[in-house]
């Protein structure tokens, strides 16, 4: 039986982001990313990744609960599946313009994925 404790799961958000804040700032307080090794690249991606995803999902739980009547399970499911599409979308798009190559439209065509799989995730079939 998966448990459905929502203090729980929060709990475990924070955490993750804070710890992935932490991390964040650190990066950036003690190395700068211009001439860092790869390693030190890497780390600074999944921790504005982690840092993002539980920045938006936070805050679209707060959202579905100020503004909806959704069961707790269901609102965490579509917050953390829309904080990871977006996450995703701004990684993508940081390593594209750090190798030059984010135009406008490569940031569109970008976009159109991520739009079209979250619109067919939400059909009421």
């Amino acid at each position: 039986m998966i448990n459905t404790d929502p203090r729980k799961y929060l709990i475990t958000i924070l955490f993750a982001t804070i710890l992935s804040g932490f991390s964040l700032v650190s990066i950036l307080a003690y190395k700068s990313p211009v001439d860092s090794s790869w390693q030190i690249i890497i780390f600074l991606y999944i921790s504005i990744f982690l840092f993002t995803v539980g920045i938006i999902t936070g805050l679209g739980l707060l959202a579905r609960r100020l503004l909806s009547s959704m069961r707790f399970m269901e609102s965490l499911s579509h917050s953390l599946r829309q904080a990871f599409f977006v996450s995703t979308y701004l990684i993508l798009c940081l390593i594209l313009s750090s190798l030059g190559l984010l135009f406008w439209w490569v940031a569109l065509s970008l976009l159109l994925p991520f739009v079209t799989l979250e619109a067919f995730l939400n059909l009421k079939i």
